[in-house]
Order: C-alpha cells, then sequence, then structure tokens
C-alpha cells in the first residue's frame, strides 16, 4: 500500500529535519504545494518549521500556504517575515497572507512594510482589506516615532475614507509633528 507523498514528507520533516532539508529546493516548494493542497491541520506545523528555510522561494511558498491554510497560529512569524525578512518578495507575500486572514495582530506589522519605498502602495492595499477593524491601530500608529510609519497610518486612514480618525488626525495636526503636516492636510482635504 502506497504512503500519500505528503504524508511521507510530513514524517520526514519531523522525525528526520535534516534529511528534509537536504531535498532539494524544487522538491521541498512542490512538498509545500502538496500539503496546502491537502489542507490537512498537520501541514501548518511542518510550514512552521520551514518559515526560516534559508531559500528565497521556500519562504515564499511557506508564508503563502500559511495564509491559504488560514492559519492564524502562524500570524506571529508571518509578522516576522513582514518586519525582518531579507527579501522584498517574502515581505510582500507574508503581508499578503496576513491581510487574508484578516487578524487584527497583523495590522502593525503590514504597517511597517509600507516604510519599504516600493511597499507603500501594497501596505495601503492590504490594510485597507482589514476595514474598521483598523482604524484604531492606524490612529494609534500616527503616534509611532518613527515618521514613516505614521506617514503610512496617515495614508491609509485616508484612503480607507474614516471619518471617524478625523478628530485624532485634526489633533495630531496641531499637536503633531512637524513632518507629518503635509500628509495630514492632504488626508483631511480628501476627506472633507
Amino acid at each position: 500500500r502506497s504512503v500519500p507523498f505528503w504524508k511521507w514528507l510530513w514524517w520526514r520533516a519531523v522525525a528526520a529535519p535534516p534529511k528534509f532539508l537536504k531535498m532539494r529546493v524544487t522538491t521541498r516548494v512542490s512538498a509545500i504545494g502538496k500539503i496546502v493542497e491537502s489542507a490537512d491541520p498537520r501541514g501548518e506545523t511542518l510550514l512552521l518549521g520551514l518559515i526560516g528555510d534559508p531559500w528565497v522561494v521556500v519562504r515564499e511558498a511557506v508564508a503563502s500556504g500559511l495564509g491559504k491554510l488560514k492559519s492564524t497560529t502562524a500570524v506571529p512569524d508571518l509578522c516576522r517575515l513582514v518586519t525582518s525578512d531579507d527579501s522584498p518578495q517574502v515581505r510582500r507575500i507574508a503581508a499578503q497572507s496576513l491581510a487574508a486572514l484578516g487578524d487584527p495582530r497583523g495590522i502593525d506589522a503590514i504597517l511597517k512594510l509600507g516604510v519599504y519605498p516600493r511597499s507603500l502602495s501594497v501596505s495601503l492595499e492590504y490594510i485597507s482589506r482589514f476595514g474598521e477593524v483598523a482604524v484604531p491601530r492606524l490612529i494609534a500608529s500616527l503616534a509611532n516615532e518613527n515618521i514613516a510609519v505614521a506617514t503610512v497610518a496617515i495614508a491609509a486612514l485616508g484612503r480607507m475614507g474614516s471619518r471617524v480618525a478625523v478628530p485624532k488626525l485634526l489633533k495630531t495636526l496641531y499637536e503633531g509633528r512637524e513632518e507629518l503636516r503635509l500628509p495630514l492636510l492632504r488626508v483631511l482635504a480628501d476627506l472633507d
């Protein structure tokens, strides 16, 4: 009787991780796809074990797979990928998975993704998917000491058209830092 490939792979990864990591990269990526297709909840543990793989393509497949498996236990690991992975593509895919999960714990990491110059529009798009759930976190981010994070929060509130945030935006305009005034004025003008 033959054993399904993903079960064999599961055994290799859990019982003998060094052997699994010695597999070819294409085999690992293919196996990740099979695990995600199987939708077996045990596959989540395997994917979490591969989140720190040295190969970018494997980390991309893992980040995407965790989003497809709707793995809420992976939110902290996905947040770590978004904020600290060396690869911009891995950061974007992890942010996409966080947005797909819809867990508010991912909002702060997606905000920090917007700090990278080429990722601002991606960050804003993913944050807007959270809807009104994101507004309190975005308002709290207006006081972030990192100007870039505060600017992304301002842009996200403007993009969402959040009228709930107008009083806080006005307060930040009058009491906040000079560097935030122009983005605040633009957003407030658009909200009127």
